[in-house]
């Protein structure tokens, strides 16, 4: 069985990361990966479309790009 554990914590000088958790099985191997948001925190999906600008003229162009990418799934 997989033990997982998430925990937030704040990256200390040099880029160490520490996690403490009292039923992580001493001496055994464990994946880590360590997500850092932007400094804006966390963005919305309205938000992230914004940034994307250029991609379309308007939103009925971002509409009509969705409607002919679902119709060519069939």
């Amino acid at each position: 069985m997989i033990h997982a554990v998430k925990q937030q914590t704040v990256i200390q000088p040099g880029g160490k990361v520490s996690i403490q958790d009292a039923e992580l099985p001493e001496g055994r191997t464990a994946e880590v990966i360590v997500i850092v948001p932007d400094a804006e925190g966390n963005r919305s999906l309205v938000g992230m479309l914004g940034a994307a600008s250029g991609l379309h003229e308007s939103a009925d162009s971002v509409v009509d790009s969705v409607r002919s990418e679902r119709d060519s799934w069939g």
